[in-house]
């Protein structure tokens, strides 16, 4: 993974805020969360966007009926 991958992920999962929720939508076992994460990096500066996607209730085979972002 690359380093900047780590750093966010690590950040992402100490907020309190981001896991209550995530606790409250992932309530079933093969529920799912996707981190997807871009950065622009300047000479002295990282500028970078991530999007939590979730997948709530997958069906095996079948796209899935509900997102939530």
């Amino acid at each position: 993974m690359d380093k900047k991958l780590e750093e966010i992920a690590a950040q992402i999962g100490r907020d309190q805020r981001v896991a209550e929720v995530l606790d409250t939508l992932l309530d079933s076992p093969t529920d799912r969360a996707y981190v997807v994460c871009s950065f622009l990096d300047c000479r002295h500066n990282s500028k970078g966007r991530c999007t939590i996607y979730t997948v709530t209730q997958p069906a095996m085979g079948l796209p899935c009926d509900r997102y939530e972002t």
